[in-house]
């Protein structure tokens, strides 16, 4: 359990250590370096969102939410693709913070956080719900939480 611990601290560390480093600051308070990333590095995602929103086009109409385009849904969870977030407006300032992620990460946003975090967040909500596994914080996981301290860094600078 011990080592368990000291890995998931280092993995948490290193990828903050870098994220703060290369992308997190410089992301959050250079906007057009933001759209440039966006619309090249992270474009797959953004493609998707792109896809998602027109098809969503009939149903709410999109919104400016800082840097993003946010589409409110009848849902208690929200997700993001790229640039694009959609849900329910509570949580639309940490999705913000997966869009600062997207433009760092860019392909491998997909990948390395985006998938993660949804089987993690449905994993979550089904064994909660089943009473057989305890709620943890849901920022417990470094790329949420690295979503989360992205929005908050963000919305205090706006």
């Amino acid at each position: 359990m011990e080592v368990t611990k000291m890995i998931s601290f280092a993995i948490y560390f290193l990828s903050d250590f870098l994220w703060l480093m290369h992308h997190k600051a410089i992301v959050i308070r250079n906007k057009f370096l933001f759209y440039i990333l966006q619309w090249t590095w992270g474009i797959l995602a953004n493609i998707f969102g792109l896809i998602v929103m027109l098809c969503l086009l009939t149903k709410t109409k999109p919104q400016k939410y800082g840097r993003c385009i946010y589409m409110q849904l009848p849902v208690n969870w929200g997700f993001s693709l790229g640039m694009f977030i959609f849900g329910h407006k509570w949580c639309a300032e940490h999705e913000h913070g997966h869009s600062f992620q997207n433009a760092a990460y860019g392909p491998y946003f997909l990948t390395v956080i985006a998938l993660p975090s949804v089987i993690r967040y449905w994993f979550r909500e089904i064994l909660y719900k089943m009473k057989k596994w305890p709620a943890t914080e849901y920022d417990a996981i470094w790329f949420e939480a690295q979503a989360t301290k992205s929005g908050n860094k963000y919305f205090e600078r706006a």
